[in-house]
């Protein structure tokens, strides 16, 4: 797999997990991802509303959202610290955020393997035995006729797939 294509996968999980709803959908592009890499300030305040939309969805304190930028990157420089990110580079990042978007493309990556990211994301998407899906129900009108009607049909055609045993 090339590095392009990985970097595709990683934009669909994203997206996916609904990571387009913190960040503008254009920063799950893999071209964000390559202005990140070559340090671009044009993404930076993308991936800080990434991060933050993602290190949200899955912390313990869901329903304190922030949409002001700043607050957002304070939110995601604590967050970060508690897991234990030891580059003191990273939170010298203006709280502006004019740039930075490397950093923030290095503290993704970390996150990934650090927190198992992609494994956290995917146990907050799964189903659990005791949710509720809603169903689709038709509704069939029921006499007591149109049942001994399929019965009927049902006996004639198990009738004729039944092997001859003489």
């Amino acid at each position: 797999m090339t590095a392009k294509a990985a970097i595709a996968a990683v934009c669909r999980v994203l997206a996916g997990a609904g990571a387009g709803v913190g960040a503008r959908v254009g920063a799950l592009s893999p071209e964000a991802f390559r202005q990140a890499k070559f340090d671009r300030g044009e993404v930076t305040a993308d991936f800080w509303k990434l991060l933050y939309y993602l290190l949200k969805l899955v912390s313990e304190n869901k329903n304190c959202a922030v949409t002001d930028l700043g607050h957002q990157i304070e939110y995601v420089k604590a967050a970060v610290c508690y897991y234990g990110y030891g580059f003191l580079d990273f939170y010298q990042l203006p709280a502006d955020g004019s740039r930075g978007s490397r950093d923030l493309l290095l503290v993704f990556s970390w996150l990934l393997q650090k927190i198992h990211l992609f494994e956290k994301l995917l146990e907050q998407q799964r189903l659990r035995v005791e949710d509720q899906v809603p169903l689709c129900t038709v509704r069939i009108p029921f006499s007591p006729q149109h049942l001994k009607s399929q019965i009927h049909k049902m006996i004639i055609c198990t009738a004729n797939i039944r092997p001859d045993l003489h």
